[in-house]
């Protein structure tokens, strides 16, 4: 099936012993809303594995959160345009605009691992808390830096989401009109 296409049956259990989203083990995928062309040709390829590989890795980063504070503890994970997943965990610090976000603690190892050339295909966002968790504009901001065409998926009140990042920052900053590295 096709995302735009009604909501298909599945369940993407959830990773860590004891962890209930609203008091389920499991969260139902739901299709996103139809993908435009000008969204890019990454949006159409993410497998059931991704998914399931994607929020695996993100509930797992959960546990290296340091999260003192605010006791919010986030796991992100990326896929590349070259099929690895990178994970990352929020990391707090007393001075709060210090901190950083585990999207971007995940953009950084993929940038790390693959150079300046990596794009993203799609970013996942868990929580140590119930509800949605969609990132926040600074990372929406560097998602769209690496991949104009990424999903990011989050868990929703009906099950795991998957939103173009497009969709959650639709007028994004640009410097130029001229197309990122590995953009046409």
């Amino acid at each position: 099936m096709l995302p735009g296409e009604d909501a298909r049956a599945g369940e993407i259990p959830l990773m860590r012993r004891g962890w209930e989203f609203e008091g389920r083990k499991t969260l139902r995928v739901c299709r996103p809303r139809p993908v435009s062309k000008s969204q890019g040709k990454f949006a159409m390829q993410l497998t059931d594995k991704n998914r399931q590989d994607l929020w695996k890795a993100a509930t797992q980063a959960l546990s290296q959160a340091y999260a003192p504070y605010s006791r919010l503890r986030v796991g992100a994970s990326v896929l590349t345009a070259n099929g690895h997943i990178y994970a990352g965990a929020n990391v707090e610090n007393a001075s709060y605009g210090l901190s950083l976000c585990a999207e971007r603690a995940a953009i950084a190892q993929a940038v790390a691992a693959e150079g300046p050339s990596m794009r993203l295909k799609a970013v996942a966002v868990a929580s140590s808390q119930p509800g949605a968790l969609t990132p926040c504009g600074a990372c929406r901001q560097v998602i769209l830096e690496f991949g104009s065409a990424a999903l990011v998926l989050f868990p929703g009140e009906e099950g795991l989401l998957e939103v173009p990042i497009t969709e959650l920052l639709p007028h994004a900053f640009r410097l130029s009109k001229e197309a990122l590295p590995g953009e046409k």
